[in-house]
């Protein structure tokens, strides 16, 4: 093969990857919107597959899900076809397609590529993981409707819901970073290396085209990494995770922000950690968004075997009493879930606001959490 040859199958290859690598970041984006239908999110995804194989004009795709098929308009069985299939921890059977329409050259797998393999098993694992949240959310649901009767089991649903959605964020934020984040700065790296070659090879504009592509989706994939599981709050701890929460949201909605944090709230485990920290960033976002506050003051210590995160705000505050009230439910659902998430820890919440006079919340969790012996 000439060197002209091998520029024009490296660039190919290279537009291939990208195509598969936007596709699962597409999908991230998609998923994470729970306020979507499942039909509706599987037929989102379904619409996206084609374009990310390497025939999108002759390739079909079809996702499905309990009683649930979504296709693409051209899908059919065919003698070339990519499938995966899945079982949620519940039984439940799912499963993704990709077929093509008309014989291609024979490749890794039949006519399809290495990577396309890969990428039909990482959206198979991903589809998995959300539709058993959907179902764990389907089961709190079902339990909240009987309250009393299940009061217990809500709690521990809703507590180990969060978790473990916490901890699969983490996963997926770990595999943003350390594979398609370096696979990315690779592309990067070889293109840059090409670009001084594509003058003479005719290649310039099509290597400065998906370098722009490389460059949107390297920034895409750390954009997305930070919002799904910010890296800061695992590596470095709860201080540093507050603080670097405290810039985002400061700098985001033009708030006076300040975090004071004690370093030994770093001790904490990790399942702590990420209650405290998203309780936090709840608090901070509702006050933001309905008491208008000017000043933001985010603390937390460690003393005496127990962790304190208070969130105080100068808002325009509410009245606590109406948090007992049935037509309040809707408005302060964050709270009975932050608060339902600590008592599981074996903390609690303290809340003190009047109207037009700001609001304190004060978090407690022990420095050992007491859900550790229970049944995971």
């Amino acid at each position: 093969m000439d060197q002209h040859s091998a520029d024009q199958e490296l660039v190919r290859r290279l537009g291939e990857r990208v195509k598969e690598l936007t596709v699962l970041q597409e999908t991230v984006r998609i998923l994470q919107d729970e306020s979507q239908p499942i039909r509706e999110l599987m037929a989102d995804v379904v619409r996206q597959l084609p374009p990310a194989w390497q025939y999108p004009e002759i390739t079909g795709a079809r996702v499905f899900f309990r009683d649930m098929d979504v296709r693409s308009p051209n899908f059919r069985p065919t003698e070339w076809m990519q499938s995966v299939r899945f079982t949620t921890l519940t039984g439940e059977q799912g499963g993704v397609d990709v077929c093509y329409l008309e014989e291609r050259p024979q490749a890794a797998d039949g006519p399809f590529l290495e990577g396309e393999r890969a990428l039909l098993n990482s959206l198979a694992q991903m589809l998995r993981s959300h539709f058993q949240h959907v179902a764990a959310l389907e089961a709190l649901r079902q339990a909240h409707d009987d309250l009393e009767a299940q009061v217990r089991l809500r709690t521990r649903l809703a507590s180990e819901l969060s978790l473990s959605e916490a901890r699969q964020r983490r996963i997926i934020a770990g595999e943003l970073h350390d594979h398609i984040g370096q696979a990315l700065a690779f592309i990067r790296v070889r293109l840059s290396r090409l670009q001084g070659d594509a003058v003479f090879s005719g290649f310039e504009d099509t290597l400065a085209d998906i370098m722009r592509l490389v460059e949107q989706a390297i920034n895409s994939t750390r954009s997305l990494t930070f919002q799904i599981s910010p890296p800061v709050l695992y590596e470095l701890g709860l201080q540093a995770g507050l603080e670097w929460l405290g810039d985002q949201l400061g700098q985001e909605h033009d708030v006076n922000l300040r975090v004071d944090a004690d370093g030994a709230v770093d001790d904490l485990p990790d399942d702590t950690r990420v209650v405290l920290f998203q309780a936090a960033r709840e608090l901070i976002v509702n006050a933001i968004k309905h008491a208008g506050p000017r000043h933001i003051v985010v603390s937390a210590a460690l003393s005496g075997g127990e962790a304190t995160v208070s969130v105080v705000d100068d808002g325009s505050g509410f009245d606590v009493a109406r948090l007992n009230t049935s037509g309040a439910e809707m408005t302060t659902f964050g709270l009975f879930s932050i608060r339902e998430r600590l008592d599981y820890l074996g903390g609690s919440m303290t809340i003190e606001s009047r109207p037009g006079s700001g609001t304190s919340v004060i978090l407690r969790a022990p420095a050992r959490s007491a859900s550790a012996g229970k049944d995971q």
